[in-house]
């Protein structure tokens, strides 16, 4: 289950409790969704990259009480402003396109020129929106580009045991599994 953390409690647990009584044999894990900054570029220069190990809670700071255009071409684009609020950023504009967009020359210059109608100080997106655009346009003011981090809470050890175990019993010949996941379980 992801984002667990935009629901009360109560209702994880009773969601939790009508799973369980349909099948016993699956596992169900909570999940939370934390975002960060991961990049800032000016212009085609990235200023500032974040490890995502790093980044958690650690730099949205940075953009609290400023105003922000932004944009994203996701399933549900309005969890993604959403997010933006959660960062308590000053949305000034928003502009959403479908998931999966193919952004043409047309679409930056529709967003750079709504973005300067709407006075913002920086653009914002999405990791899956950057990685469309990032060759396409020298960006005139920062984008600030938001990555997710995935949380299991309570949950962590449980999956990462989870994960371990079905890895293991694969029995593909030749599999190692590094040591690099779940080291602090």
């Amino acid at each position: 289950m992801t984002k667990t953390d935009r629901v009360n409690h109560n209702e994880t647990s009773s969601l939790l409790r009508k799973l369980g009584s349909f099948e016993r044999k699956k596992s169900v894990y909570r999940s939370f969704h934390h975002p960060f900054i991961s990049k800032i570029i000016n212009g085609e220069k990235k200023i500032f990259e974040k490890n995502m190990q790093d980044a958690v809670g650690q730099n949205s700071d940075c953009i609290k009480g400023r105003n922000v255009f932004a944009f994203s071409g996701l399933a549900d684009n309005h969890n993604f402003l959403r997010t933006l609020k959660s960062l308590k950023c000053n949305v000034s504009g928003f502009m959403e396109f479908p998931d999966h967009h193919p952004y043409s020359e047309r679409d930056l210059d529709e967003i750079l020129s709504a973005a300067k109608r709407s006075m913002s100080e920086c653009l914002i997106t999405t990791e899956k929106d950057y990685v469309r655009i990032v060759h396409k346009i020298d960006w005139p003011h920062d984008l600030l580009v938001i990555g997710i981090e995935i949380d299991f809470g309570a949950d962590k050890k449980r999956f990462n045991s989870f994960i371990k175990d079905w890895i293991k019993n694969r029995n593909e010949s030749g599999y190692k599994f590094s040591k690099g996941i779940g080291r602090d379980s």
